[in-house]
């Protein structure tokens, strides 16, 4: 809402501002996922991998596992889980240092950067969902409801892609104003 009024008032379009701020969603989705870590939830599922966390006791993927009956209710941890958090922050890191080097290199084709950050975001979430356990806010049905979002994402970024690529093409075809076919309103010289 802030970006359309901005871009109201400065009468420019919006999609430059759009790619400013979608070449740097990545990094604000990786500083947030560190709240998730600290509460505790959008954990992940069973995991025996080296890397994998416990939670203590009274943590939502604790109270997960005693609902399910994995562990006991006086059990000091969780069992290991996948540290959905951290892929998460990784993701976010990825998705923010590859839409930046986008920008940076298209900054002359504005909302390439925001199709850009559909794609690789919606894509890549995708993926990580398969880790994510039903008490942390994943499902049991596939596709989860975050894959369907992600799936819109990867469909809205191809579409508007493809519509950028679609106007640049149309807009290279029209000759500029004022450089048209010149001679239709000139008279042809008078024969002798």
């Amino acid at each position: 809402m802030g970006l359309a009024a901005y871009a109201a008032i400065t009468r420019s379009g919006p999609l430059p501002h759009l790619d400013v701020a979608t070449s740097c969603a990545g990094l604000g989705d990786a500083i947030g996922r560190w709240a998730c870590y600290l509460a505790g939830d959008d954990f992940g599922i069973v995991s025996s991998a080296p890397w994998a966390i416990r939670f203590p006791a009274g943590s939502l993927a604790h109270q997960a596992h005693v609902s399910r009956g994995l562990i006991d209710a006086g059990a000091p941890a969780s069992l290991p889980v996948h540290p959905m958090q951290f892929y998460l922050m990784a993701n976010g890191l990825v998705v923010f240092l590859v839409t930046s080097a986008v920008w940076r290199r298209s900054p002359s084709r504005p909302g390439v950067t925001a199709a850009a950050f559909l794609l690789l975001y919606g894509s890549t979430r995708f993926w990580s969902e398969f880790f994510r356990d039903p008490g942390g806010s994943g499902t049991m049905v596939f596709p989860s409801t975050s894959q369907w979002m992600c799936l819109l994402l990867v469909v809205a970024g191809g579409a508007s892609l493809w519509l950028l690529h679609y106007l640049s093409r149309a807009a290279s075809a029209e000759p500029a104003p004022g450089t048209g076919d010149r001679s239709a309103g000139r008279r042809a010289p008078a024969r002798r």
